[in-house]
């Protein structure tokens, strides 16, 4: 249906509409002082629940008086006048009662999924949030474990002082032999099951500078007590 009158919507969101435009559309004989006083009067509209009354801007003479009604009220309005206008504003108020409704509906269903979309966004994050710090908390852990039990690769210094130890022990005179070098140095990594010097374990330092020093060129093969420390 098309619009009859125009429908205002206040700051606080309320739909009204003025009831002078009602009485003009409906064509009443009366002034519209004395038409909206008597339809108060007949249908016990009560000021400040169906309508507001507004003074007009005055143009040099007194203020006119400007009712804000409801939507209810307009409905009523129109129920009064018993007549071919005054029921097309009751269907037209029912037409517009539906529409607000319906995108109440509408802003509703809206609202709700807006809602559900922000609980799993934020349970997403919560358990993200959760995960990372768990998993934080595990290296942490890990790395206090690596430590503790000496499994830390050992320091730029530790494995300088392994090789020169490996170099002095290949010395033939006062050169160490390259063969004697490589082989000490392949024992040692086999033993220890590794492939590079920054592989090896803090905590077997100690005991690969004790396997250098007692290596036995003749058999190629580190101490004996020392290699069952390592099988181990």
């Amino acid at each position: 249906m098309k619009d009859l009158i125009p429908i205002n919507t206040d700051e606080s969101g309320i739909k009204t509409v003025n009831a002078r435009d009602i009485h003009r559309y409906v064509e009443s004989k009366q002034d519209f002082s004395h038409w909206i006083a008597n339809r108060i009067e007949k249908a016990g509209f009560i000021e400040g629940l169906d309508f507001t009354i507004v003074l007009s801007e005055s143009t040099g003479g007194r203020p006119a008086k400007e009712y804000h009604a409801s939507l209810d009220m307009g409905k009523e309005l129109g129920m009064l006048e018993q007549n071919d206008k005054g029921r097309e504003i009751r269907q037209f108020f029912i037409e517009a009662d539906k529409e607000r409704q319906r995108q109440a509906l509408i802003l509703s269903n809206l609202k709700t999924e807006l809602l559900s979309e922000i609980r799993t966004e934020i349970q997403k994050l919560a358990n993200d949030f959760v995960k990372s710090e768990l998993t934080a908390l595990d290296v942490k852990k890990a790395d206090e474990t690596v430590h503790s039990m000496g499994y830390d690769k050992i320091s730029h210094p530790e494995k300088t002082i392994i090789i020169r130890s490996i170099k002095h022990k290949a010395k033939v005179g006062p050169e160490h032999s390259p063969e004697r070098y490589a082989d000490l140095k392949s024992s040692l990594f086999l033993a220890y099951g590794v492939r590079r010097f920054v592989d090896i374990r803090k905590a077997d330092v100690k005991r690969i500078l004790g396997d250098i020093t007692n290596y036995d060129f003749k058999n190629k093969q580190l101490s004996l007590f020392s290699h069952l420390k390592v099988v181990q």
